[in-house]
């Protein structure tokens, strides 16, 4: 009963993620996205053997987002793309396009977590450099309530792993991935993906928490994966790609949103031009005159003046936000310590 209450979900949110980031142009492609071979599991099954951690990866000519993607949890409704190598606070960007609080807090914990782990390795191996390659992804599927989190590393998944083991984590196999076990209180499991990509898998999951991704590495590419590889690839790398199926309870909201979608671009010299989307369950009206009013509690008056400045705008039924910041504001709000 509960997988058919999560297809069920699945499909709902596909329908609506597939509104909104086709509201933005992408366009489908004959190919499939990510180098995946479009097969079914059976067939993938009778071609290739028991499957490994790398039986579905991308070809090595794809592209660093479609190697990024190709781990996206078929089933998730929620996922956010980030780019770390710009010492951003993603999650206040997240904010100012209008996101609820489940995708700001997920696009933190996915900024959070590969500078949470370097710190702990830094504490037994102080020398130690984890090679972050700036590109992480988030996801949530319609029943979980921790996301998995995915980094692309540099150097190579064994030097990786020495380094890790070498602060003390120990390392097992299940499912066909490499998992490393930290001691102490650190809330996730690392698992190599690939050789340039791990995941941070919380602890407190049911079971081993790989199903997820297993399911990435098994199963062809969702349509949410093809969309999200086709809205990133159409641009110049997005700092932040994040499209979420509801319902989304919204503070700033009098309704739940039935989908969000944003993308911040890199603009100008320096600068960021943010666009969202939302989808409400309710008046478009109402949800644009709300946010457009949204209270700024804790934050600082110039950070407040930033909020204040984004334009909602109701377009049909969805709700467009949009807001250009330039470099030196960037720089004075928006950078975080290296």
């Amino acid at each position: 009963m509960a997988s058919h209450r999560r297809l069920g979900a699945a499909a709902v949110a596909a329908g609506v993620l597939a509104g909104l980031l086709g509201s933005v142009g992408c366009s489908s492609r004959s190919e499939p996205a990510s180098g995946r071979v479009e097969e079914t599991t059976e067939a993938a099954t009778a071609a290739t053997g028991p499957a490994t951690a790398s039986a579905k990866a991308p070809t090595a000519t794809a592209s660093a987002e479609a190697r990024l993607l190709a781990w996206l949890d078929p089933d998730a409704t929620t996922a956010a793309a980030v780019d770390l190598g710009r010492h951003l606070d993603l999650a206040l960007i997240a904010y100012l396009a209008g996101a609820p609080p489940q995708v700001e807090d997920l696009v933190r914990k996915v900024a959070d977590a590969p500078s949470d782990l370097a710190e702990l390795v830094a504490l037994d191996v102080p020398d130690a450099k984890l090679r972050w390659e700036g590109l992480a992804l988030a996801s949530l599927g319609p029943l979980d309530g921790t996301p998995i989190l995915v980094a692309a590393i540099g150097g190579g998944k064994d030097a990786f792993a020495a380094t890790l083991a070498a602060a003390g984590f120990s390392r097992d196999v299940r499912e066909g991935f490499e998992v490393l076990e930290p001691r102490g209180a650190f809330p996730h499991r690392i698992v190599l993906l690939d050789d340039g990509h791990v995941a941070f898998v919380s602890r407190r999951s049911i079971g081993s928490g790989l199903s997820p991704l297993s399911a990435a590495r098994d199963l062809p590419a969702s349509p949410l994966e093809r969309r999200m590889l086709d809205a990133m690839e159409a641009r110049p790398r997005p700092v932040v790609e994040i499209a979420a199926a509801g319902p989304l309870p919204h503070l700033d909201a009098p309704d739940p949103l039935a989908g969000f979608h944003a993308t911040v671009t890199p603009w100008q010299e320096g600068g960021l031009d943010v666009r969202a989307e939302l989808m409400p369950t309710g008046d478009p009206e109402s949800l644009a005159a709300a946010l457009s009013n949204r209270k700024t509690p804790g934050m600082d008056e110039r950070t407040a003046a930033l909020a204040r400045q984004v334009a909602f705008t109701v377009e049909g039924n969805v709700v467009r936000a949009r807001l250009q910041i330039p470099a030196t504001t960037v720089r004075d709000l928006l950078e975080r310590p290296r």
